[in-house]
This record gives C-alpha cells, structure tokens and sequence, in this order.
C-alpha cells in the first residue's frame, strides 16, 4: 500500500484496519504507519539474493565459457605457430591475431564477473603496472571513434604491485571505457599513473598508509551530480538507457581495489567531466623478468592427459608432443585408471581437469597415485570456484585455470618435472583451502 504525502512524495505503509464495537454500531479504527525504513532494508536484501544468484549462475556459466575458450585460443595459437613456420605474411595471420585478441578479452569478462560475485579467487604476480596499462590501451585504440583523443602519462620509475594482472586488466577497461562513453561527440580521456603516497591526512582514499601505484583516468565528458557519484560504484547502478549496460562496471573496479588492498575514488562536476582513481598498494621488488614468448626446452617426460573434453585433450597432446614429450591420453576417469593399471613403465606427471563425470580430478590423482607414487599433477579447470576449492581440502596443488596459454602449461609440466628450477609467473601455485 502506498500513501502520498503533501508535497506529492509516494512512499509505503503498512495499514491495519480493526472493527471496533460502539453505541453507535460498529466502528472502522485504521493505524496505517510509514514503512519506507523497511521497505528499503528488504530490497536491499532482494538485490543481495540477486547478486548470490548471479554469483552462482557465473560460477556454472564461466567453467563452461572457459572450456570453449581454452580450445579456440589454444588452436588459434596452434594456426599462428604455423603461419610463422612457413613464413607465411598474407593476411590470414592479422585475423588470427583479432580472434586470439577477442578471445583473451572474454576470458577476462569472466573473471570480472566471477570477481564482483566473489567467485573469483584472486591469483597475484608481481609486475609493473605501467606496462599493463599500455597492453590495455593498444587494445582500447584499435575500436576508438577518432574524434575522441587518449593520452598517456606513466611515471618514469618503475611500479611493482603484487595483483591478478587479469582483473587489473578488466578495472582499466572498465575505466577507460566508462570515461569515453560519457563523452558525447569529441572529447579527450587522459590517463595518468604514478606513486602515491597516502598517510594520515589523506581524505581521497580509505587505504592504510603507504606507497601506492595512482592510477587516475579523466574525461571532459558529461560528468556527474553529487547524488550519482554516491551510487557510482554500487552493483547494478547505471545512468544509461535500461538494457544498453549492466551497471557492474565501476562496481567491478571497487570490488578489484578492495581485494587488492587499494581503493577508488572518484572526482565529478556536471558538464565539466570525471576524474576516477584507483590505488593499488606498492611493492619493494624487482620484477622477474618476462617474456611473451618464451623458448620452451625440448623435454622428455611421459604424461598423462586426463580431460571429459576431447578437443582440449588433443590440444594438449599435441603441444606436449611438439615440445617432445611421450604422452597417453584418456576421456574419461575410468579409462585413464585402466590405463595405468595396464601399464608397463610409470609416468611422470598427471595432467587432469578438476570437475568430471564420475569422480573429480583430485580423486583421480589419489587413485593413480597408489600405483605410481613418484607421479606429479597439474590440474586444469575452467573455474577455481568455491566448490572447486572444496575438493582439494588442505592440499598445495599446482592449478592452471583456463583459458592458458602453450607457453604456461609446459612451463608448468617443466617446474613440476624439475623441482630446483623456480616457477614462473605462468605457473599458479597456490595452497587451496577448504571454506
């Protein structure tokens, strides 16, 4: 029920209407009591339920998505690996790179999503933040309307931060995108990153003290009112048409912050523009030195690959054999126990995914580890949910989440066959407990 109040205001009630007996006959008595308090507080927990159940509904959607992703980006890689082997320059190659390129972007989505719905454990490594950025914004530049200007200003010191490199990548978008959006014919989004120093006078960020990497991105836009910017970055919230955005995007880029140690912060005047901050703690290391394409070593080894998916299987026997590895191959659980109860000589690692028909990967290795006790295992799994956290138990594990990459799966296979090496930043190694 709702009441209107003098000034035209509709809120709810909630109205009790008792009979009460007089001389007079029988009496209507109503007590009618403003419930906008509750109200409020009850589609707050409607909206709660509805991000548990996009959280849920994410956790089963992205381990299939990743699935897909694994064998599309894996098989592109496969194509692209050939083209430059045969020394091939048409332009075949350039739409590989597109699809590859499109591919990896999804992957990222889906950690986004599963982030915000905290799904999504985070996997931290070390690397200067100034370099992702401009991986992001050679992504951003190839689709940009060209009445619309970027510019770029790093610091000229390097900024170590320990984060996943792939929500940082899905909160820079999300900015970037966000602030060219709000540009309604030309304009100009400037993107700054630097350190910060935040102590106790600071009053931009709600960060303990310290050394920070600034990120800061800034539009002359549209811009916002006071009343928007305190819903800004609350899940759903969006000033677009209905159906044109989901309003997870700056919400996306808080949740990142607050899981990193970090926070936002956002600086808006209608008609003027926007100026987004996000501060990510930093780090006193030197970053391990990378390449993005790695020589893998010939090896030898004899693995086997365990997945309910037969495309991803041949896609990892076939880079397992290139790299000169002996492999077997099983579908399922049940064969892959067959085989090596058949076998004649051991194997050396275990390559399996986590959630199958049957019994789990974990399971698996325990079952084939009484044979062969000496055996290594590398999980694969196309989500590291909470259930999936709850069938490794107190266990330090050796996981790649898909969609990987050639590069770091036989860089796992490499670190698990030869301990004394040091483990990539390819490598996730992580101590899963149960929650």
């Amino acid at each position: 029920i709702y009441c209107v109040d003098n000034d035209g205001y509709e809120f709810p009630v909630e109205a009790v209407v008792s009979p009460q007996q007089t001389s007079d006959g029988v009496q209507y008595i109503a007590v009618v009591r403003d419930n906008t308090v509750q109200y409020e507080a009850e589609q707050r927990r409607q909206q709660g339920l509805m991000i548990e159940s996009l959280g849920r509904m994410t956790g089963i959607l992205a381990h299939d998505f990743n699935n897909l992703l694994s064998i599309i980006i894996g098989h592109l890689d496969l194509v692209e690996e050939q083209i430059a082997n045969e020394k091939e320059t048409n332009v075949s190659g350039r739409y590989i790179d597109i699809a590859l390129n499109a591919a990896l972007r999804g992957s990222s989505m889906v950690k986004s999503l599963l982030s915000v719905a905290k799904q999504q454990p985070m996997i931290p490594i070390t690397f200067d933040v100034r370099e992702k950025i401009q991986e992001c914004l050679t992504l951003i530049q190839n689709d940009l309307n060209h009445d619309i200007k970027i510019a770029y200003e790093a610091s000229p010191e390097p900024l170590f931060i320990v984060a996943d490199d792939s929500a940082l990548t899905s909160a820079i978008m999300n900015l970037v995108m966000n602030a060219i959006e709000s540009i309604v014919e030309a304009g100009a989004v400037h993107i700054a990153v630097e350190k910060h120093i935040i102590d106790q006078a600071d009053n931009q960020f709600s960060a303990v003290p310290g050394n920070y990497a600034l990120i800061r991105v800034t539009d002359n836009g549209s811009g916002m009112p006071p009343d928007i910017i305190e819903q800004a970055a609350d899940p759903f919230f969006t000033t677009k048409n209905k159906g044109s955005a989901s309003g997870l995007g700056l919400s996306m880029v808080s949740s990142f912050a607050k899981q990193h140690g970090g926070d936002i912060s956002v600086i808006s005047e209608v008609n003027s523009g926007t100026s987004v901050s996000l501060c990510i703690p930093l780090v006193d290391a030197e970053a391990d030195e990378k390449s993005s394409i790695r020589a893998i070593p010939q090896d030898r080894g004899r693995v086997l690959v365990v997945d309910d998916q037969s495309e991803m299987v041949d896609l990892i026997v076939s880079w397992l054999e290139s790299a000169g590895y002996e492999t077997l191959r099983a579908e399922t659980p049940s064969l892959a126990i067959k085989l090596v109860s058949e076998a004649e000589l051991s194997f050396d690692v275990l390559i399996t995914d986590v959630l199958m028909p049957t019994i789990n990967g974990f399971e698996l290795f325990k079952t084939i580890q009484e044979k062969m006790p000496k055996i290594e295992v590398l999980y694969i799994t196309g989500t590291l949910s909470g259930h999936t956290e709850a069938i490794f138990g107190d266990t330090q594990s050796t996981v790649l989440e898909k969609p990987f990459r050639k590069e770091q799966m036989l860089s796992a296979v490499k670190s698990l066959l030869n301990e004394s090496s040091q483990e990539t930043d390819s490598v996730v190694t992580r101590e899963i407990n149960e929650q």
